[in-house]
């Protein structure tokens, strides 16, 4: 069994956005997810966010590989890694949510 540890990282700003929440994944001592998340009340500012990142995200990584109509989701499903940003909403609050695992993860400790 691979040896697995999740961390909790610092605010970052990423893409022009403020993040609430950072978490690292590691397995066998590699790093292979970062996840960012931003949580609010504020519709407005949830689309905004959304809609900036998402276009931050195409304009570095060209088109999406997967998007449902009218789904809130969009991925980037590259060669050993992908990325993905989604939006949920529960009991008044905005979640949105920030996905890169293993390649797009470039640190390199070489």
């Amino acid at each position: 069994m691979k040896e697995e540890r999740i961390f909790r990282g610092r605010i970052v700003d990423f893409a022009k956005v403020r993040w609430d929440e950072t978490l690292v994944s590691s397995t066998e001592g590699r790093i292979d997810k970062i996840s960012l998340q931003l949580n609010t009340q504020n519709k407005i500012l949830a689309r905004s966010v959304f809609h900036s990142t998402r276009t931050y995200l195409a304009q570095q990584m060209g088109t999406h590989s997967e998007h449902r109509l009218l789904s809130k989701k969009y991925i980037w499903d590259r060669d050993g890694g992908n990325a993905i940003i989604y939006v949920a909403h529960s009991m008044g609050w905005y979640s949105l949510n920030l996905f890169f695992t293993a390649s797009f993860i470039n640190l390199s400790t070489t």
